[in-house]
């Protein structure tokens, strides 16, 4: 087995990533490559509990004083059978020393967990629309509610005059 902290340690390190770089975009990359590594390790307390239809996610709040390093949680949901409950797990980037990722893949029969980031730090950043997406169009101006990642699929949530949206991150440039 290995702590989640170290994954990340190693992953960085093989990557040329120094610790001050480990940015939103690092964790991004991050949820990412967990995602890959899906078959060949899992979370050791998702298997413990029995969880299946598993999710676990990188969450990144409102920038701090430092706005390249995130607060960040690790937040695993599943569900544990036979009862059906949904059950939640949090913790703290200060906990991922006693993460641990274990090899193989889980023992979930619906398959393997999903790997996940959700930044909420360019909350209320504004974007423009680079293509025509959804009722939208090129060089429209939206409010960014939040970055997400899950697999290999990356995506921004804004607001729009018309109500809120999921366009691809590649379809929107920030307004500076």
């Amino acid at each position: 087995m290995l702590t989640l902290a170290a994954w990340i340690d190693a992953y960085a390190t093989s990557r040329g990533v120094p610790h001050t770089a480990r940015n939103r975009d690092f964790v991004r990359q991050l949820a990412t490559a967990l995602h890959t590594q899906r078959h060949t390790q899992h979370l050791a307390e998702a298997a413990a509990l029995g969880l299946t239809d598993t999710v676990a996610t990188l969450q990144m709040g409102a920038r701090t004083t430092d706005a390249t390093a995130p607060a960040m949680h690790l937040v695993l949901t599943g569900r544990r059978e036979p009862s059906g409950a949904d059950v939640t797990l949090r913790w703290p980037e200060a906990a991922f020393e006693r993460v641990l990722l274990a090899a193989g893949p889980g023992p979930d029969p619906t398959g393997n967990t999903t790997w996940a980031s959700l930044d909420h730090g360019p909350r209320g950043e504004s974007a423009w629309l680079l293509r025509d997406v959804q009722d939208l169009s090129a060089g429209d101006r939206v409010t960014v509610l939040a970055i997400a990642t899950i697999g290999e699929v990356r995506e921004m949530r804004v607001q729009t005059s018309a109500g809120p949206r999921t366009l691809p991150l590649v379809a929107a440039t920030w307004a500076h």
